[in-house]
């Protein structure tokens, strides 16, 4: 029997079990270990989180044994019609919107591992899949009936030695993409390197008004992007706005939590990079109470010093970042230093005013203090109860 390595066991590797058991490989998992273990391996698969350059996987390829990853590993499995979608923001709330949309499934970074989906018993379901640069990297097999490129901001400067490096890994998905598939991007964004990117033009190719509301649920350049690929699929403009319409947002993007003493909260911890609060601070009308930091992942926070905007009133910081940060910021902006979410949640309450808004978008990764963002948003959400409870 044929055996395979998986390095690296969370729901990626675990997946990948599944789906390489079912094909009849004998499976050996080496799992917070830099040693190859003993044994003969047809192939090792990655899963995400472990960079190219760990020493695990460099060895491997030192022994000529091939190393992909668990998104390539499903790829040579999935079948039926497939979307992908990239960018440093903004991915999840897409990828879940076209799934509904489309009558499809999502999976990849959200939701289902895709080789646990690839091991199952598929129907003919139109896939969307969130594909993070994590994922991308080892990617091969031309899957792929339609992509979409959302933007590229810096992100990951802890794993790719250059932006270029990151960007390069981002555009990668367009080389995934059967004959006949598009890629959609941005206008901005299109530098004329692939023959088959269609740019969309936001200001030009969708025109909505303002007053419809759909800009809570997708700003105007991502919903530009999701109708061309709705086009593509045949999807009816009709459809589309009806889809729109019966859309929920997943939580901790932009997502309102409560009004209290006048005070607005808004939950945006998916906000892991520096871009993505800007964008974040952009949406909010009015005066901001900011909480920011956690794990920097090595990314620079120059473009805030004056990007943040007047309307930022005061920038709270915590985690492994905070006092960076506050030394970055303080010639800027009133920033108060707090340790922990619970301690700037609280004191945010205390010092905003009628008509303010206290917005979590922390501009970094949650690993220093939290398991994941999610946890770091649930986290924000229980402190507000809290605080109207009186506790």
């Amino acid at each position: 029997m044929k055996t395979v390595l998986i390095v690296g066991y969370g729901i990626s590797g675990r997946g990948a079990e599944k789906l390489l058991l079912k094909l009849g490989y004998e499976v050996v998992i080496a799992d917070q270990t830099v040693e190859v273990p003993a044994g003969d391996f047809e192939f090792a698969v990655l899963s995400p989180g472990i960079p190219q350059g760990h020493p695990l996987p460099s060895a491997l390829k030192t022994r000529n044994v091939p190393v992909i990853g668990e998104a390539e590993l499903a790829f040579r499995h999935l079948k039926g019609a497939a979307i992908g979608v990239t960018g440093t923001n903004g991915k999840t709330t897409l990828t879940n919107f076209l799934a509904h949309a489309l009558g499809g499934k999502a999976l990849g970074n959200v939701g289902e591992s895709l080789a646990a989906y690839a091991a199952s018993d598929q129907d003919d379901d139109l896939l969307v899949i969130e594909l993070s640069s994590y994922q991308l990297e080892t990617l091969q097999t031309k899957l792929l009936d339609a992509a979409i490129l959302t933007n590229i901001t810096p992100d990951h400067m802890d794993r790719y030695p250059s932006f270029e490096a990151y960007a390069n890994t981002k555009w990668h998905i367009a080389d995934c993409l059967k004959e006949k598939g598009v890629c959609f991007v941005p206008k901005k964004l299109d530098d004329g390197r692939f023959s088959k990117v269609q740019s969309i033009d936001a200001d030009s190719y969708l025109q909505l008004s303002p007053k419809q509301g759909y800009w809570a649920k997708l700003d105007q350049e991502t919903l530009a992007l999701a109708f061309a690929v709705c086009q593509k699929f045949n999807l009816s403009e009709e459809a589309f706005f009806q889809a729109l319409e019966t859309f929920e947002k997943p939580p901790h993007r932009l997502e309102y939590v409560c009004e209290w003493n006048g005070v607005t909260f808004i939950n945006d911890s998916k906000g892991t990079n520096p871009a993505a609060t800007l964008y974040a601070v952009s949406r909010i009308p009015g005066s901001i109470l900011l909480i920011v930091g956690g794990d920097s992942k090595g990314l620079s926070f120059e473009s805030w010093k004056e990007g943040l905007g007047k309307k930022v009133k005061a920038v709270l910081t915590i985690g492994e970042a905070g006092l960076k940060l506050q030394e970055m910021l303080a010639p800027f902006y009133e920033v108060h230093q707090m340790g922990t979410l619970d301690e700037a949640t609280h004191h945010a309450s205390q010092i905003a005013e009628d008509g303010d808004t206290v917005l979590l978008s922390p501009g970094c990764a949650s690993f220093d203090q939290f398991e994941n963002y999610a946890q770091r948003g649930d986290v924000f959400k229980n402190s507000i109860q809290q605080l109207r409870r009186g506790i």
